[in-house]
């Protein structure tokens, strides 16, 4: 008989890892499905979406006035109310107007006269620029 340096036992198949692995394909099935469904959801929302807007554009009754709103004929009560009707707040308008500097002067410093971006420079050059310059007004 052979005399090993090691317990053949730790090598063997054992019925525990079996349990383990069962468990594991239990898990990823039920991810799976819980995708399928999910995508199958989001599907039929977008399917639901696309026919209730093919309706709205086809609908001779629905007009969409001057300010964007989408109206039954030229009745007052929009179809779709606004979603955010909250005004800014002031530290939000103060933000704008000084980003808006911001990018005015670094447009200007990254222009040329006729108005192309200088050599070497992207759109994202003249963000940077305007945050950094934001920065320190």
């Amino acid at each position: 008989m052979v005399d090993y340096s090691f317990d053949r036992d730790d090598y063997r198949f054992r019925v525990d890892d079996r349990r383990r692995s069962d468990r594991e394909r239990v898990k990823e099935d039920n991810r799976e499905r819980r995708e399928d469904r999910d995508e199958r959801e989001s599907m039929q929302r977008n399917r639901d979406m696309r026919v209730s807007l093919q309706d709205i554009i086809n609908d001779p009754e629905i007009v969409m006035m001057d300010s964007g709103d989408i109206r039954r004929g030229r009745s007052s009560v929009p179809l779709f109310p606004p979603v955010n009707t909250r005004p800014k707040r002031r530290k939000k308008r103060k933000n704008d107007k000084t980003l808006s500097k911001a990018f005015k002067e670094a447009n200007k410093r990254l222009r040329t006269k006729k108005g192309k971006l200088r050599k070497g420079k992207t759109q994202s050059d003249i963000a940077k620029l305007a945050h950094r310059i934001k920065k320190r007004m």
